[in-house]
């Protein structure tokens, strides 16, 4: 029934031509185009409103409202052609590009090719003003082009685009001789191109994927021109239709480019991303092919999707998108497979040919590549062209060993192609494996082999993945396909992240990345046996698949993917652990002092062992390099590092070790910093380092703490109340702030109003009391990290000394009044954090730490939220020591080592409550 009305419409809409010619009979010359716009976009409008009230199918409505466009366009003719029939006998109207294959999304473009006799000349343009002057009222976007049928083909030869366009010509209106002469023509130079077209589109498809996030797994997805997409349908047709001459899916399966089941999953795809694209153009009301996160909601309630257990209607949405961008993949495969081993098939004759001139012809071998590997010899794997097939597809599917052999040889240096035929087969296969038939010593030793022996491992592992074997195998990993979590933080699905985290730990492994991860790096180097660290990254995401999940049901359900791969009770321990806890360094890192020995303790007694805290190390490595936007940066990394070190020391001697290696930590610190201060004499620099706390000599660079003491030295000679000086780190264009200042209530909440006034975002902070010269007024140090939003630098387009100046001035500004000010903030533009729903959290800690109260604020980020959590506490009194700042995309969690003035620590109960009530209003506020 829903698919039949819009069928009816669209019998329907083919009045409007003859609607158009009465209604332009009747209308003067003055008002003719803008009337004759007007019926035009009040009957697509009608279309629209009625089709999408009756189907969901994209295919549906976009070729009806082709079929709209075109009754307009051939009324337009016929009308115009009462006005100059002359010029009408001499031009022919022709859809191409998409509209010339009747698909149209509400505000695609309208490309039109209007095509003339050799004489016809300046005679024309009359009948072309009256049509594109109403289509322009219409309020449609037109793509025009003017040319005779020898012109239009010289064209196509020279620009490829066009030669695309004009691939799918279709006449609307007008002389057909004319458009049967210009269709002619180009299907002879369409037959004479075939390889160079395959060629130039092939390329062109490798750069825009380049350009995008060469992954079809993106979260906010471009359906239009990314991976997977609808472009690489039309590629798949361009690629078939110029090679083979076939119109539609039906005549490719008769010409063997597609089998039946292959041409039912385009036709799938097809419509599935149509029904997006029209759906975000009606929800848009504008030209708009990214899915993005605020706008999945609403087209998947528009597609009738619903909320499913833990799932909600825009995951199961996006699932499905993911589930036909792989199908997508796949069908490119076999489309190019086809044409070229068509191409194969001439180069055989041509050799053949030579090889009858005589025996001095040269002869071509082919790489012995099959040969003995972990399981023995194969005589089911054969080359076909140059890539890998099996020779009984269907004895393959039947025998688990046969499939994971083909990835084997596959990703073993150098690797090899494989046939999408083969991919089809182990698809079928992997669909009924057994686990006892996979759980055997063959498969695990070639498993290894294709993780440990494998040219690109991420590349194997995901060709493994879209076939559905590596989730066959590990049906943890399996849970996670297409599977989206719901969230700014996240750039891909999660078997795509874990997929990335893995070529990370391939860089690792070759020794790559040591120049950024000289830990991680020596870890995986000395390692016993490396695949310990791929099973602990292939099931890291695991916890995200369950419902309710329990460290029981989350470790119950790892061991019994990974446990046949694991001989050693230990080390399956050690990976079952480090999976299901692969938050926990990062948190500690990013939210917590990691120079204080209680915050050490406390992790390392989490932790239990060395070999766990290397392999903590190195998963959280591979996953916040993959996370998403601003998830690692020189702060993380020196965070991560300084807590690294500092608990293997403790592991290595306890308690003991540990103080020493942070008292050895401030030594070195305070003595590069002095090495910094040279031109000082040692009196005057001993006095300026008594005053600071030892706290000051953790975790600053020695660049940083000997700006820090200049400025002790300048503002107290001045006798001023404080004053900054900002470096910009050109790398990173990040700014830091160093600020020597007399203390007071709000100091941290003015400087961090000083961040937001300058349109920035602090990255990382700290804040020390520091003693007075003599008998002075207590004075404070402040060092904050900030850049602009989104991690820009605040400073583009402008001089450096001159903006850096005009900031300082801002933050001497803010420490110089009393309190801090009120500073209205507005929600910035592009800013879609709204649109997602973060549970409010402040939770305290008054262990952790022996000087502060730790107040951890977890919410919905926004610009201000740190300033005015801030705030909020300098109301009540509180002083802050220290900030961290975690963002998590839509979620911020700010942590804020706290006392209370003069210097104490908070354990009052009755204060920690009023503590916790006035953050909590903050973060629930607006």
């Amino acid at each position: 029934m829903a698919d039949g009305a819009p069928r009816k419409r669209q019998g329907e809409a083919r009045t409007l031509a003859a609607d158009i010619v009465a209604l332009s009979r009747d209308l003067s010359a003055m008002e003719r185009s803008t009337k004759l716009g007007q019926a035009i976009r009040e009957a697509r409008q009608a279309y629209l409103d009625d089709v999408f009230a009756r189907t969901r199918r994209g295919e549906v409505i976009a070729r009806g409202l082709s079929a709209v466009t075109d009754q307009a366009i051939i009324g337009l003719f016929r009308a115009g052609a009462e006005q100059f029939p002359d010029e009408a006998d001499r031009l022919a109207v022709v859809a191409i590009g998409g509209y010339g294959r009747e698909r149209l999304a509400p505000f695609s473009d309208i490309d039109v090719l209007f095509l003339h006799g050799p004489n016809a000349g300046d005679r024309i343009k009359p009948l072309l003003d009256f049509i594109l002057y109403a289509l322009w009222d219409a309020g449609l976007i037109v793509s025009q082009s003017v040319r005779t049928p020898a012109g239009a083909v010289d064209f196509a030869r020279s620009d490829m685009d066009g030669n695309t366009s004009l691939l799918d010509a279709r006449y609307l209106a007008g002389a057909g001789g004319v458009c049967d002469d210009f269709l002619q023509r180009y299907d002879r130079h369409r037959k004479s191109s075939v390889p160079g077209f395959i060629e130039a589109k092939l390329k062109e498809r490798e750069a825009r994927i380049a350009k995008g996030a060469g992954s079809r797994y993106a979260v906010e997805p471009d359906i239009k021109e990314g991976k997977g997409g609808l472009r690489d349908l039309e590629t798949l047709h361009w690629l078939s239709r110029y090679a083979y001459g076939d119109e539609n899916v039906a005549q490719r399966v008769a010409s063997g480019v597609f089998s039946e089941e292959e041409a039912a999953s385009f036709k799938k795809a097809l419509d599935f991303l149509w029904s997006v694209r029209v759906q975000l153009h009606r929800l848009r009301g504008r030209p708009d092919e990214i899915l993005s996160f605020d706008i999945q909601p609403d087209v998947a309630e528009a597609l009738n999707y619903a909320d499913r257990g833990q799932s909600l209607a825009a995951e199961r949405l996006m699932k499905h998108y993911f589930i036909n961008a792989k199908e997508v993949g796949r069908l490119t495969g076999v489309v190019c497979a086809a044409l070229e081993e068509a191409e194969v098939k001439r180069s055989r004759l041509i050799d053949s040919f030579f090889a009858s001139l005589g025996p001095n012809r040269t002869e071509k071998k082919l790489s012995r590549r099959i040969r003995e590997d972990e399981a023995g010899r194969s005589g089911n794997i054969t080359l076909r062209g140059d890539r890998l097939d099996f020779v009984d597809h269907a004895a393959a599917a039947r025998n688990p060993v046969d499939l994971f052999r083909l990835f084997r040889l596959a990703g073993r240096p150098p690797a090899c192609e494989i046939h999408p035929e083969a991919l089809k087969a182990v698809a079928a296969g992997a669909r009924f494996i057994k686990r006892a038939d996979v759980q055997t010593p063959d498969v695990a030793a070639l498993f290894r082999a294709i993780v440990l022996d494998t040219a690109d491992t991420e590349s194997v592992l995901r060709d493994m993945a879209e076939s559905g074997l590596l989730g066959s195998y590990l049906p943890a990993f399996g849970m996670l396909i297409g599977r989206v979590k719901y969230g700014l933080y996240r750039a891909y699905t999660l078997d795509e992240h874990v997929l990335k985290s893995v070529g990370v730990l391939d860089r690792l492994r070759r020794g790559d990345a040591e120049k950024d991860h000289p830990i991680a790096t020596r870890i995986v180097g000395q390692s016993h046996d490396p695949l310990l660290f791929y099973l602990a990254i292939l099931m890291h995401e695991t916890a995200e698949t369950l419902t309710q999940p329990t460290p029981d049901k989350l470790r119950r359900r790892i061991r019994a993917s990974i446990g046949h791969l694991v001989q050693n009770r230990t080390d399956l321990d050690d990976v079952i652990w480090a999976a299901s806890r692969y938050r926990l360094m990062a948190h500690m890192a990013v939210r917590r002092s990691v120079t204080e020995a209680r915050t050490i303790e406390t992790f390392a007694d989490e932790v239990g062992s060395e070999q766990r805290l290397n392999m903590l190390t190195v998963l959280t490595v591979c996953h916040l390099r993959m996370a998403g936007h601003n998830s690692w940066d020189r702060w993380t990394r020196r965070d991560m590092m300084m807590l690294y070190q500092a608990t293997l020391a403790w592991f290595r001697g306890g308690a003991e070790a540990l103080e020493a290696h942070l008292a050895s930590e401030r030594a070195r610190l305070r003595d590069a910093t002095a090495a910094l201060l040279s031109d000082w004499e040692a009196a005057p620099l001993d006095q300026a380092f008594t005053r600071l706390p030892g706290t000051f000599f953790e975790g600053l660079s020695a660049e940083t703490a000997a700006r820090f003491v200049r400025l002790m030295r300048r503002v107290d000679g001045e006798n001023v109340s404080g004053a900054a000086t900002l470096e910009l780190i050109e790398e990173d264009g990040l700014i830091e702030a160093v600020i020597y200042s007399r203390d007071k209530p709000g100091l941290y909440a003015a400087i961090a109003g000083a961040v937001i006034k300058a349109g920035g975002v602090i990255r990382a902070s700290t804040a020390f009391p520091v003693s007075p010269a003599g008998k002075g007024a207590p004075m404070a140090g402040n060092i904050v990290v900030f850049h602009g939003e989104n991690g820009h630098n605040l400073l583009d387009g402008q001089d450096n000394k001159t903006a850096l100046d005009s900031l300082r001035q801002t933050f001497e500004t803010a420490i110089s009044r009393p309190g801090y000010d009120g500073i209205a903030v507005k929600r910035r533009v592009g800013d879609r954090r709204h649109v997602f729903d973060v549970t409010s959290e402040v939770r305290l800690d008054q262990h952790t730490s022996e000087n502060c109260l730790i107040v951890e604020a977890r919410g919905l980020d926004r610009p201000s939220l740190l300033y005015s959590l801030a705030a909020a506490l300098s109301d009540i009194g509180v002083t802050i020591r220290s900030a961290y700042i975690a963002t998590y995309g839509e979620t911020a969690v700010d942590t804020f080592y706290v006392q209370d003035l003069p210097g104490y620590k908070i354990t009052d109960r009755r204060r920690q409550e009023v503590i916790r009530r006035k953050l909590m209003a903050v973060l629930e506020g607006n």
